[in-house]
């Protein structure tokens, strides 16, 4: 919330007891089972990092190449997990499934509850709406609702709606977007789970993906109204397991699905060139070049096609459809520059002033709810650099929205934050040899499917300790920020009363099914997502045209953003004295207000 004081107290009392629950479990004896079983190193299997190793952490150096038609290459650190179908694998992944469907529930009926029971607002819940139902209709990005424009082009370029569109077109209902938009942040721990699943094994993969779905930003942002930008964080969770499985095709297309969001995702895709032109650099030896090749050439499109992408919305189309307007969200950042270039000379001449706001008490409050979950983890993963940009432009801002956790500014930092956090995890545990990597004998020769590869290494011991330790730092991370900082059930800031139909809510739906569907109607903030389907509608006090305006519907009990209470009652004075409007209903303090004729 805005104004309120970090609560590092807190912060440090998680990670402390997340540091002693770690210590706990390392310690704890090793459970005895059968004797390790002896290794044979896997011949003919050298490691380029372009088949398959990973792009997360640093390459490690290449053994003699196989000749041709050897064995398939397996990477270095690529992890060779349990054989598939196991009692035990089996029993991880109905695990994972059981927390999916839960966080799933949790995140679709919060947030449908709490629509229903009016705390959803116009801005943005009914604004947005109504741009799908319009267009749904034919008249693309069309709203009466957003006070600036009646264009949602003129403040952020979507083109999401029109594959909204379609759905909407079958069920026009605010709900819908609440739907997809909860099923949508809860299916980004799938990735998650499979990445980690394949490097880490199943139980860290498990650990990583319920701390992803138990994170207090996801759910702040699943609570948040609805926003196309939310979209962001299941599309990166997927082109982030790509570029961990270095698949870049795919990778591509999540990107590229990324960019129908919002403008800004253009800076988070040239992020990934970036990084994939690094990757490509690193390569040294000749079949690593060639083998790099693709990379370069993938992150060299990125670059630019994502810079292309959000500065020519950005200068050239929004502008374009404001009427030569600038691009409104330049104001936020309007300390360090009247325009473009000059905001980038004071980035790169006056660092220090540039890093005193960004230092500043309230922000870094902001980086901590990002990263406690994941007990600081991310820090130490580098794909928490692929976060940079969107960091930068966040803790930039002077709107104080845009580095509040219960905002949906953050929605493309979860998924990075998550997978620096499985990049630390796999550093720490060491899992990434320099040697040949050691496969388990075939059956017959004394293989057991149930112990992984590393179960089976000499440094067997540690390592088991090791994961052990940062599956039960990052549980109790993740669950203690969940019980102190989250908006979840038995969560310290759940609030029951929002998601509590009451009989006042009752009446409400029945004045509001009264309402004529094709009606003109102006009303207040809580009230506005649920009339969303309709061509003409206001939030009070913003009616662009009183005269397409049918009906005014009233709530003194609701919240009167953006009018103050004298505002109000002088609006409310008005309806009848000067407007044109005469009472035709009134319940307690509900009154409906009708167009005299």
């Amino acid at each position: 919330m805005y104004g309120v004081p970090p609560p590092w107290h807190e912060f440090l009392l998680l990670l402390a007891a997340a540091l002693a629950a770690a210590l706990v479990a390392a310690v704890l004896p090793r459970p005895q089972g059968p004797s390790p079983q002896p290794l044979r190193q896997a011949q003919g299997r050298p490691s380029p990092r372009g088949r398959g190793g990973s792009p997360f952490s640093p390459a490690p150096k290449e053994p003699a190449t196989s000749e041709e038609g050897g064995s398939p290459p397996l990477p270095l650190g690529e992890v060779v997990p349990p054989a598939g179908g196991t009692g035990e694998g089996r029993l991880w992944d109905a695990a994972y499934a059981a927390a999916f469907t839960l966080a799933l529930l949790q995140l679709v009926a919060l947030a449908l509850l709490r629509h229903e029971s009016f705390r959803s607002q116009a801005l943005d819940l009914g604004s947005l709406a109504q741009v799908a139902w319009n267009t749904s209709e034919g008249r693309w990005f069309e709203s009466s609702v957003i006070p600036t424009t009646t264009n949602l082009l003129a403040e952020h370029f979507a083109p999401v709606f029109l594959l909204l569109a379609p759905l909407y077109r079958v069920l026009p209902d605010p709900r819908l977007l609440l739907f997809l938009q909860g099923s949508g942040l809860a299916l980004g721990s799938l990735p998650l789970y499979l990445l980690a699943r394949r490097r880490l094994g199943r139980p860290l993969g498990l650990g990583l993906a319920v701390a992803f779905l138990l994170s207090p930003p996801l759910l702040y942002l699943d609570l948040a109204d609805f926003h196309e930008i939310a979209l962001a964080a299941p599309l990166l969770s997927g082109a982030l397991y790509f570029l961990g499985s270095r698949r870049w095709a795919p990778m591509g297309v999540c990107l590229a699905a990324t960019l129908l969001l919002r403008e800004e995702m253009g800076f988070v895709a040239a992020a990934f060139g970036l990084w994939l032109l690094g990757d490509a650099l690193r390569a040294r030896r000749p079949r690593s070049r060639r083998a790099g090749a693709r990379p370069a050439l993938w992150g060299g499109a990125l670059v630019v096609l994502g810079l292309a992408w959000a500065l020519g919305i950005v200068l050239v189309v929004i502008p374009a459809v404001r009427g030569g307007t600038p691009y409104p969200y330049l104001d936020r950042y309007v300390y360090l520059g009247s325009d473009l270039p000059g905001m980038l000379a004071t980035l790169l001449l006056r660092p220090m002033d540039v890093l005193g706001t960004v230092a500043r008490p309230e922000r870094l409050d902001f980086v901590a709810r990002l990263l406690l979950p994941w007990g600081l983890l991310p820090l130490l993963g580098s794909p928490l650099l692929l976060g940079l940009p969107t960091l930068a432009y966040t803790l930039l801002s002077q709107d104080p929205a845009q580095w509040d956790i219960q905002s949906q500014y953050h929605a493309p930092l979860i998924p990075i934050v998550a997978f620096a956090a499985l990049a630390a995890i796999e550093r720490l545990v060491g899992l990434r040899s320099a040697g040949p990597h050691p496969v388990p004998l075939p059956e017959g020769e004394g293989r057991r499917p149930h112990l992984s590869p590393w179960e089976r290494s000499p440094a067997a011991g540690g390592r088991v300790r090791a994961r052990r330790a940062l599956a039960a730092f990052l549980l109790v991370s993740a669950g203690l920020s969940y019980l102190l900082h989250g908006p979840g059930l038995l969560a310290r800031g759940f609030d029951g009363e929002q998601y509590r139909p009451t009989e006042r809510a009752q009446r409400i739906y029945e004045i509001l099914r009264s309402i004529p569907a094709e009606a003109g109607v102006a009303t207040q903030t809580h009230l506005v997502p649920h009339l969303a389907d309709r061509q003409h509608l206001y939030l009070l006090p913003w009616v662009r045209d009183w005269a397409a305006v049918d009906y005014v519907l009233l709530d003194r009990q609701g919240n009167r953003y953006p009018l103050t209470d004298e505002e109000y009652e002088r609006l409310e004075a008005e309806l009848t004295s000067r407007l044109g409007f005469q009472r035709v209903l009134e319940v307690e303090d509900l009154a409906l207000y009708q167009r005299s004729m």
